[in-house]
């Protein structure tokens, strides 16, 4: 299941995604989107490995506007709290994967 914490501003966003040690992943979806929903499978699979934060940018704008995230689906992998690798659009539970290889023991 995808961890859904609610953020709702930034400084949570920071303390919650930007301040965790270790590999995160910020996805970022809406409720009416429809690839969003075809994404779901695969963001519910990646959480099962690594912790997934769900972000809804209907309901957060200033952190969707701070992470420049002008489509979506778009999820972020983040290590230690710097950005790693971002996809935007559908991707496969692989694709995913491949964004935190080689960064677990950095």
């Amino acid at each position: 299941m995808i961890q859904k914490i609610e953020i709702s501003s930034w400084g949570q966003f920071v303390d919650k995604v930007l301040d965790y040690d270790g590999i995160i992943f910020a996805y970022f979806y809406a409720e009416w989107c429809g690839p969003c929903r075809r994404a779901k499978h695969s963001i519910e699979k990646l959480s099962e490995t690594y912790k997934v934060v769900g972000i809804d940018v209907d309901k957060c704008l200033d952190v969707s506007r701070k992470m420049a995230i002008t489509s979506i689906p778009t999820v972020i992998a983040f290590n230690k709290g710097n950005e790693i690798s971002k996809k935007i659009g559908i991707s496969s539970h692989t694709d995913y994967l491949e964004m935190a290889d080689g960064q677990k023991n950095i």
